[in-house]
């Protein structure tokens, strides 16, 4: 077992370069396609936001009453401008009011965008994540077929909604605690979705304690792993995402499908494209 743990950063890598540079389209396709059904409610929120602030400027400071001047606020007469403090009074109730009403409704759809964002990635994004990685997985052994994808619909699909959920429960409920022992979980439960991925009959206990089995030793390796991207995260920021687009994301998934195979001992098979042609 010790023996099929062994690997360095350097082999997983050069693995990963090499299914990409065979099936790079196929790849980018389902590693974008999986990002932006994941992350597509950024601009929402930032719409959201700026709408907000547009709508806090306009109303919460004292511009409010000033776009009021033909309501009756304002009156003249010989000793100069005066304003009318009943009429005042009845627009900041009025003011009241609308924000009272508004935070309601607000309140109510933040609720449901999150209500239904929840339902989708429990119900929809899990099951893909899962196809995502038996995807990637076969690549190292054959070229993948875009059908992987839903394997998590078309096989066990309610103990795969079910394991999935439990995992992000079970992370979510230690990050109350401290962040670290969150992330720690979340380390400790990688292989979660690579067993489904294999057998997505597994039950949850077996998948868990399994995955906590066989992340022995090999935690922080996976964390050390993940900061040596840290350069290539870095230059996708520079290049406004684009380089993330076209390369670091598919590029990371792969070396980290090529550790998942290396900690349950799979990456020996004869037919790997990866050895084929070589010593």
């Amino acid at each position: 077992m010790s023996q099929e743990k062994s690997w360095s950063r350097a082999e997983l890598k050069e693995q990963a370069k090499v299914i990409l540079g065979k099936y790079y389209w196929r790849i980018f396709f389902v590693t974008v396609f999986l990002s932006i059904l994941i992350d597509s409610d950024s601009m929402v929120l930032q719409t959201a936001e700026k709408f907000c602030e547009c709508v806090q400027e306009l109303f919460l400071e004292e511009r409010f009453p000033t776009m009021f001047l033909g309501f009756g606020i304002f009156y003249i007469d010989s000793s100069g401008l005066h304003i009318d403090r009943e009429a005042l009074e009845q627009l900041h109730l009025a003011r009241d009011t609308f924000w009272l009403s508004f935070f309601m409704a607000l309140f109510l759809a933040v609720l449901f965008y999150f209500g239904v964002k929840i339902l989708i990635s429990i119900f929809i994004a899990n099951p893909l994540r899962v196809g995502s990685i038996r995807f990637l997985n076969k690549s190292f052994e054959k070229r993948p077929e875009l059908k992987e994808l839903f394997y998590g619909f078309e096989h066990n699909y309610r103990n795969v909604v079910y394991v999935m959920f439990v995992r992000i429960l079970r992370i979510f409920l230690w990050c109350l605690l401290l962040i670290v022992p969150g992330i720690v979980k979340s380390y400790e439960y990688t292989l979660v979705p690579f067993l489904l991925a294999n057998r997505s009959k597994t039950p949850a206990d077996e998948a868990f304690s399994k995955s906590k089995m066989l992340m022995q030793g090999q935690k922080h390796k996976l964390f050390l792993l993940d900061l040596s991207f840290l350069g290539w995260h870095f230059l996708s920021a520079v290049t406004l995402g684009l380089l993330g687009i076209v390369f670091v994301l598919p590029y990371t998934q792969l070396v980290r499908t090529a550790f998942c195979r290396k900690v349950c001992g799979i990456d020996t098979m004869p037919d790997n494209v990866y050895y084929d042609g070589m010593d």
